[in-house]
């Protein structure tokens, strides 16, 4: 990811967690990334190294290593991780909530853990289903209702995290796109 950061490249910082890892080999994860943010911070400014780190959760179904990982991360485990890691990454500006892998209810529960992204709403998703995720696509409504239900304000951003528009709840229940004023867009 260094040499992503010092050939000018965005990335995001990653974490699958729940299969053979313990809490030590987590805190040497977030500690390198965190770590390498720094090093992109010092070199190319604050506007360079990762956009987001992501923590998501193992899926060991149709997959050679379910043996080797009996068990899976709990949703509890999932979040207190995601908690930790917003507590952590100073450095970092935004979390994202793996809805996917933990499913719906979790990923909500994420926002109120530290994560301000739940990501995508997955038109399409082949990766985590080839190892046994059900439910593996949203709706732009449903991800607006789950934000709105967790009590945060639904936006839809592009992948550099620029909000493109907001979301407003008419007293019907509808949700209608907002622009978001060009103030609020950092470039």
């Amino acid at each position: 990811m260094d040499e992503a950061h010092r050939q000018g490249l965005r990335t995001t910082g990653t974490m699958m967690l729940g299969h053979l890892d313990t809490l030590k080999d987590r805190v040497e994860h977030l500690a390198a990334l965190r770590e390498s943010q720094d090093r992109a911070h010092a070199s190319f400014g604050r506007d360079s190294g990762y956009r987001a780190f992501i923590p998501w959760t193992y899926q060991p179904d149709n997959t050679a290593l379910a043996v080797q990982a009996p068990t899976r991360a709990t949703s509890e485990d999932y979040l207190r991780t995601l908690a930790v890691s917003r507590l952590f990454f100073d450095n970092v500006t935004h979390i994202q909530g793996s809805w996917l892998t933990v499913g719906r209810n979790t990923g909500q529960t994420s926002l109120r853990y530290g994560a301000d992204d739940l990501g995508s709403i997955m038109l399409e998703e082949n990766v985590v289903s080839a190892a046994g995720v059900v439910e593996k696509c949203m709706t732009n409504n449903a991800m607006i209702e789950l934000i709105v239900e967790a009590g945060r304000v639904p936006a839809r951003r592009d992948t550099t995290y620029r909000l493109l528009e907001t979301y407003n709840v008419g007293d019907d229940g509808a949700f209608t796109p907002a622009p978001v004023p060009e103030s609020a867009i950092a470039y």
